[in-house]
């Protein structure tokens, strides 16, 4: 006789396993300076890339290239962590673990 709460377990880390590839096949997009940085992560917070338009080179100032990157990078992540608590509530519904 299978115990539900295995069958739970069971479905909770087919979900998660799930979550986690989608999650890290999703990319999420911050910037800064009016579009002049972006930088694009995962669903799962990793960094993947960074793109710099020759208007911030021109700008010639190395601390202000860095706060735009920085921020872009930060907005990037915020976002990434609010997809990944949205989809896992979403997922956590699907399975019927929450209402």
């Amino acid at each position: 006789m299978l115990n539900p709460f295995n069958l739970d377990m069971t479905k909770m880390k087919t979900m998660s396993d799930s979550l986690n590839a989608e999650l890290e096949n999703t990319v999420i997009e911050g910037e800064s300076g009016a579009g002049m940085v972006k930088a694009k992560v995962t669903g799962t917070g990793k960094l993947i890339s960074i793109e710099v338009t020759d208007e911030v080179y021109a700008m010639g100032d190395k601390n202000d290239m860095c706060v735009l990157i920085v921020s872009a990078v930060n907005m990037a992540l915020e976002k990434s962590n609010q997809h990944r608590a949205e989809a896992g509530m979403s997922a956590l519904r699907n399975i019927g673990i929450l209402h």
